[in-house]
């Protein structure tokens, strides 16, 4: 299975572009990705509540039953390839995204139980950030997307895109650089 995720909180943003050029280029190349939008679903922040990881309730969070957080991460039990797309904000992943992977943590209880056995895949992560310095802009976003890939043994590469602040500064050249790295 193979599953594009536009991660970002803006419907027609600059990820969410990326993100949508990047799904009509892979059909064009004959390759079939599920796509999710994370800002179409209904996302709930984790509580913290360690419930999850209760022996009589392990890996059941108490939100799967209100929001489809349990059933977008379901999928990736089984993802040989994940493509990732998500803005940065203050040199990190915006809080609808954050919510998602801190979701894992229901997953993540499995996994470290060796009770989670997922098949061994990539997480390609497109990280798109107005600025056009800093030196460290992605390294929180890579450190969390590392850990949360490792859940679903998914082998994390990213590709990290500065002084980009609307779609229409996504350039052929830009889009040349996403499509590469996604084929490699």
């Amino acid at each position: 299975m193979n599953v594009l995720i536009s991660a970002g909180p803006h419907l027609k943003g600059t990820s969410d572009t990326l993100a949508q050029k990047t799904l009509a280029f892979c059909r064009d190349q004959n390759k079939n990705f599920i796509f999710w939008q994370l800002a179409k679903e209904r996302i709930l922040p984790c509580l913290g509540c360690q419930r999850c990881g209760r022996l009589d309730n392990l890996g059941q969070c108490v939100l799967e039953s209100k929001d489809q957080g349990k059933r977008l991460l379901q999928q990736l039990v089984d993802a040989q390839n994940v493509i990732f797309f998500a803005p940065i904000y203050f040199y990190h992943l915006p809080g609808l995204t954050k919510n998602f992977l801190d979701r894992a943590q229901s997953f993540y209880v499995l996994w470290e139980r060796q009770r989670l056995t997922a098949k061994p895949g990539k997480l390609k992560a497109v990280l798109v950030a107005g600025r056009s310095k800093g030196q460290k802009l992605f390294a929180g976003a890579e450190l969390s997307l590392k850990y949360f890939g490792q859940i679903f043994n998914l082998e994390l590469s990213c590709l990290g895109l500065k002084g980009i602040n609307a779609p229409q500064e996504i350039t052929p050249s830009i889009l040349e650089k996403v499509f590469a790295f996604i084929l490699d």
